[in-house]
């Protein structure tokens, strides 16, 4: 994935350190080595967690925000949840 034009910097910077984290995922489980995998994606999903509660989804870009939700949805189904599972509005 590419980071889409940011709003501000610090989304930008946050969002990096988001896309990096998702590319080593993505490394390390396209290779097969689980250990790894399951480490970076642990990362992946503090960093969004993290970038979630600081960066309500009023203050992104939609590109910005289709990105995130995309890692997100990425990350949810490699983990195991089902489409019904991500989509059930609480």
């Amino acid at each position: 994935m590419h980071i889409p034009t940011p709003s501000n910097f610090s989304i930008s910077n946050r969002l990096a350190k988001i896309d990096e984290a998702y590319n080593m995922w993505i490394d390390a489980s396209e290779q097969g080595r689980d250990a790894l995998g399951n480490y970076f994606g642990e990362n992946l999903g503090i960093l969004l967690v993290e970038f979630s509660r600081t960066n309500p989804p009023e203050t992104l870009l939609p590109s910005e925000y289709n990105y995130f939700m995309g890692i997100m949805y990425a990350l949810c189904i490699a983990g195991g949840m089902s489409d019904e599972e991500i989509h059930t509005d609480q």
